[in-house]
């Protein structure tokens, strides 16, 4: 938040990296499954391993359950490479070191504590650790690649066909899908499309919005904004099963998603481009 306040373009560049640090490991998840030291240990690759957060939890006096979000999220226990804990650590020094040089030093004390943590808690091994960085850093390079190449709009325009690229091949998966179901790699990776396409989308309109605005103001406008992305997630969410129910297709129901983003993207860019020409006249 405090970055966003002083630096728009570096905000913006943050931003940006955790998008793809996080679309990077999940497909890595997807396509390299790892099992974490705690899991090699059960089935006796590994000596016997003591998971200590589990053990605490377990004696703890006090009993939590989980919460309804959570409770209707599925564990990938095999999600151990890259090791996201490391990667998300790592981008918290970088983007201190790259806002205030001398707090950056100090916040390098975070990353360090978690991957001492994450390996003597048994959840993941040294390298996990190495392939962690390796993606944060290489998410912060190409998230500064990008923005200098491509304005705001651009990465919008480029974010919503990215998007309705995913969503068209998702509903190809889910036309031709066999007796037993859909593939779930395919299926997995046009949704990963769609995801990672809103979320250029969702950064290049945060931008755009709010450096409209004096900066006294921009805290109340980025409220708004998160406001009404969430409110278009339930409408979305919404619309998908009123489509279902009244086609009985989830093929359908994405594909006529699909489509509409599709819509949109084409009034967008005429938009787009009719205020370039506006501005370079």
């Amino acid at each position: 938040f405090l970055i966003w306040l002083e630096n728009r373009a570096l905000y913006y560049r943050t931003l940006l990296t955790i998008v793809g640090c996080s679309m990077m490991g999940a497909v890595i998840f997807l396509v390299y499954p790892a099992a974490p030291p705690w899991a090699a240990s059960q089935i006796g690759i590994l000596p016997d391993l003591v998971k200590i957060g589990y053990v605490q939890a377990d004696a703890a006096p006090v009993r939590t359950a989980k919460s309804f979000i959570e409770s209707l999220v599925l564990p990938n226990p095999y999600a151990a490479v890259p090791s996201l804990h490391t990667a998300y650590s790592t981008l918290v020094a970088v983007f201190a070191l790259a806002w205030r040089r001398r707090f950056g030093y100090v916040m390098c004390i975070y990353p360090v504590a978690m991957w001492f943590t994450i390996v003597y808690f048994a959840d993941h091994y040294v390298s996990d650790i190495l392939v962690g960085i390796a993606v944060a850093l290489f998410a912060w390079w190409l998230a500064g690649r990008l923005i200098a190449r491509y304005r705001a709009s651009g990465l919008m325009v480029g974010g919503l066909w990215i998007a309705v690229l995913g969503l068209s091949l998702c509903a190809l998966v889910l036309a031709t899908r066999q007796a037993d179901g859909p593939a779930v790699a395919p299926l997995a990776l046009t949704m990963l499309a769609s995801g990672l396409g809103l979320g250029l989308y969702q950064v290049g309109y945060m931008d755009q919005t709010t450096s409209l605005l004096p900066v006294h103001e921009r805290g109340v406008a980025g409220s708004l904004v998160s406001v009404t992305r969430l409110l278009g997630i339930l409408l979305g969410a919404t619309g998908i099963s009123w489509l279902h129910g009244l086609s009985g297709n989830h093929a359908i129901s994405f594909g006529v998603l699909a489509a509409g983003l599709g819509l949109f993207a084409l009034a967008f860019m005429a938009v787009w481009r009719r205020g370039a020409d506006r501005e370079s006249v």
